[in-house]
């Protein structure tokens, strides 16, 4: 029978053989330590998902929110129930497909601050959606102990366990991952790693406690 192979198992790189005919194109559950489900793809978060996965009210997609995006935002605004193109849902802030007053004000301090929210992007390898490659990139970017903006989930200036618990989260199309997973340092074969306590208890690690981190020796 054909076969068509599908990275199911992303931490440990098992693989499993699914028929096409069987396979609906979301991810294939194969055990994995920790031992919880994956999840099928996705859309990405859809704040920023129209202008390729930026922040919420970066319009131009330069990784900050300044004067340019507050003059496109003058440009999107349609006031209360008005009806945005997708361009502009950038700027829907409330995700009630309008841009308006309220909208505003959760710009302006970020112009005024000079930082933007963290988009919480589990789309990695910027195809658009949330797939098994996702998880396989950011499991090589773990496993090599890499740093690169795109694979810091969490925005904590660290690529860890806890941005593929967040990941796993983002799986299940719950835009708010990044303020639900909550990571701590765990004690895992001599070595620390930061992750859930579920995630620590299942491989068999000790939970130092939420927020704890992992301290240099």
């Amino acid at each position: 029978m054909l076969m068509s192979l599908v990275f199911a198992q992303i931490r440990n790189f098992t693989c499993v053989l699914v028929p096409i005919a069987a396979w609906d194109g979301g991810v294939v559950q194969a055990d994995h330590p920790p031992s919880r489900p994956m999840h099928t793809g996705v859309s990405a978060d859809p704040v920023g998902d129209a202008v390729g996965g930026t922040l919420p009210g970066d319009a131009d997609g330069d990784g900050d929110v300044d004067l340019f995006d507050f003059e496109q935002f003058a440009a999107c605004s349609t006031g209360p129930g008005g009806d945005i193109d997708p361009p502009c849902d950038v700027f829907d802030f409330d995700a009630d497909l309008d841009v308006d007053f309220a909208d505003f004000a959760q710009l302006q301090p970020l112009i005024e601050g000079g930082t933007s929210p963290c988009a919480c992007n589990g789309d990695v390898n910027g195809s658009g959606d949330i797939s098994p490659f996702d998880w396989l990139a950011l499991r090589q970017c773990i496993a090599s102990d890499c740093y690169e903006e795109r694979f810091d989930i969490t925005c904590d200036g660290a690529v860890d366990w806890c941005d593929m618990d967040t990941l796993d989260c983002l799986g299940t199309g719950d835009a708010t991952c990044c303020e639900t997973v909550i990571c701590g340092a765990c004690i895992l074969n001599s070595a620390c790693s930061t992750m859930t306590e579920q995630s620590c208890v299942d491989a068999g690690g000790i939970y130092m406690g939420d927020g704890a981190p992992c301290l240099d020796p």
